[in-house]
């Protein structure tokens, strides 16, 4: 994957397909039981890539918030939704395949408006050390609660965790 590419895939409750699993349906639902079914959607934006070690990969993800019943187009996912920022993860093409990823279009990130949207990205040298998939940065609501994705201005509520950066609007980060 390189950065700007749009990839959608598909969800279980706001939950993507496990790759450890020996197959999706063994998987774990958005509730947390097994017996993984799609009943939605979701997308990301591969905002950052790095290597760790000059070896190692990692990705980092731009989500949809919240899962949606249709396979999000290009077009769609332009228009304003609200995008929520993720940590790295690795993604090995078994687990590309597994998880079935499929690559809608490439967008051309702006590194310097990226930054002004999201100050406090880190590099995945750490989740890439440590073999952390990007399959555990992609579940979107309703697995994970609105509280914790704030649209940008509200003010942000601690009582479920730290809240995850947004955007409303992929075009803020878009160059062009």
């Amino acid at each position: 994957m390189d950065v700007g590419d749009v990839l959608v895939y598909p969800t279980c409750g706001g939950e993507c397909i496990n790759p450890y699993a020996a197959s999706k349906e063994q998987g774990r639902d958005g509730a947390g039981r097994i017996g993984w079914k799609q009943d939605s959607w979701s997308a990301m934006i591969i905002v950052d890539v790095g290597r760790a070690f000059d070896f190692l990969a990692w990705y980092r993800p731009l989500t949809l918030s919240t899962a949606t019943p249709q396979k999000p187009t290009l077009a769609a996912l332009r228009l304003d939704v609200l995008w929520t920022m993720r940590r790295p993860g690795v993604c090995s093409p078994l687990h590309f395949k597994k998880m079935e990823l499929e690559k809608v279009g490439t967008l051309p990130i702006d590194k310097e408006r990226l930054k002004r949207s999201f100050p406090d990205m880190r590099p995945g040298t750490s989740q890439a050390i440590n073999n952390i998939s990007l399959a555990s940065a992609l579940s979107v609501g309703p697995s994970i609660p609105a509280v914790l994705m704030p649209r940008p201005g509200e003010p942000p509520n601690f009582s479920r965790g730290k809240p995850y950066p947004t955007i409303l609007g992929i075009e803020q980060i878009l160059s062009g």
